[in-house]
């Protein structure tokens, strides 16, 4: 009786374990069935780039640069942010978050960088030299700008403590295009595309980086789904990234269109550095003006008091010269340097600082300055004229 007792409570305790067993497969099963939809349900929107709008690339990859993405240099993230960074440990949770965020953009890069590649240099008229391109993808930087070595913040813009969230979706592909514009145009040899010596290639937010846009934005246009690429580019926090925002819509999109037949060098070769319409800064240049003492400004550097021209003159025999302009601020923006002499405004020579500034502030607003200066053995026209603001864009 004891042994057939003892055998029933073994027999008794492998069922129950065997219940239990074939309840935790059955969870298990359940939740394997159940992640695509888990997974699917944290995408909150679906990638910005569309396969029925796309362009597809069917040539030789030969010639096209292999670019990779670099999300684990530690020493690279020491050098841009070493208080966050106290451990290795640190280091390598923020390598693992940029990994995750990445995907998107690695994805993207998967089904059409070789498209986007060949289409930047069709639009540019630029044949690719470079064999790799190196991106590094970290979580914060202190500027928009785009540093070298090429670099994209996801997590956005960190400055003194103060974190302004970073592009996405749409955006970051287009911010990542805009990087690899650089580098096509950073990578072409001046003596083979002399047009690359344009003076609308200077480093400037209103120059060279209004030109490198034109060509993310003619790449991203063939690739992007464009109801996101519109609100993308319509987005304040857009505008709020790129300084030259009113000067590019109002005056290089839809007028430079680039193709095959009417690449970016073509328009460089025929347009002039005369200060023409497309070399116009926009109106909203003022907000981003360094404040200084009105002191400071009408006599230190003698520039009017609150104003948005932002150049120091001094009166020479040939002109007027300029010792000083800021970058901020609007001279800079059309283009005139220190040690450019300024010859004449509106065809009356350039004498004396108070008939300048008088002429000057009474016309740069409405019908526009034109200024004749002269850098070194070179003479050129700029006209000074205030963009219009309140466009907005859209499909049609």
């Amino acid at each position: 009786m004891f042994d057939f007792m003892s055998n029933y409570k073994n027999t008794d305790s492998l069922s129950k374990r065997a219940s239990q067993l074939s309840a935790l497969v059955m969870l298990a099963l359940a939740g394997l069935w159940l992640l695509p939809t888990s997974i699917q349900a944290r995408r909150k929107t679906a990638p910005p780039f569309d396969t029925s709008s796309t362009i597809e690339f069917h040539g030789s990859t030969d010639s096209l640069p292999k670019l990779s993405f670099i999300t684990g240099d530690q020493e690279y993230l020491l050098a841009l942010n070493a208080d966050l960074y106290p451990t290795r440990a640190d280091l390598r949770a923020e390598s693992r978050w940029t990994r995750r965020q990445s995907k998107e953009l690695k994805l993207f890069w998967e089904l059409y960088g070789d498209s986007a590649l060949a289409s930047m240099a069709t639009y540019a008229g630029i044949s690719w030299r470079q064999e790799k391109i190196k991106v590094y993808l970290v979580r914060y930087l202190s500027s928009w700008e785009l540093p070298t070595p090429p670099t994209l913040a996801l997590g956005g813009r960190r400055l003194a403590g103060i974190i302004e969230a970073g592009p996405t979706g749409a955006e970051r592909i287009l911010q990542l295009l805009h990087l690899v514009a650089h580098q096509l145009i950073n990578q072409a040899s001046r003596l083979e595309y002399p047009q690359l010596n344009h003076a609308l290639l200077k480093h400037s937010p209103y120059h060279r980086e209004n030109m490198v846009e034109l060509l993310a934005l003619s790449v991203a246009a063939d690739i992007l789904d464009i109801d996101k690429l519109l609100e993308t580019i319509n987005s304040p926090a857009y505008a709020r990234r790129h300084p030259g925002y009113d000067l590019f819509f109002a005056d290089l999109w839809e007028i430079w269109t680039l193709s095959a037949d009417l690449p970016l060098t073509k328009y460089l070769a025929e347009e002039p550095f005369s200060g023409s319409i497309r070399f116009r800064a926009d109106s909203t240049l003022a907000a981003r003006t360094i404040k200084k003492s009105k002191t400071q400004t009408a006599h230190q550097r003698e520039i009017p008091a609150g104003g948005q021209i932002g150049i120091a003159l001094e009166q020479t025999a040939t002109g007027l010269k300029v010792i000083d302009a800021d970058p901020e601020r609007l001279a800079f923006a059309y283009g005139i340097s220190e040690g450019d002499i300024i010859r004449t405004i509106n065809g009356v020579p350039a004498k004396n600082l108070r008939d300048f500034y008088s002429e000057l502030l009474s016309t740069y607003e409405t019908t526009g300055t034109k200024l004749r200066v002269r850098r070194g053995s070179e003479e050129f026209t700029v006209i000074i004229k205030v963009a219009p603001t309140g466009f907005e864009l859209s499909p049609e």
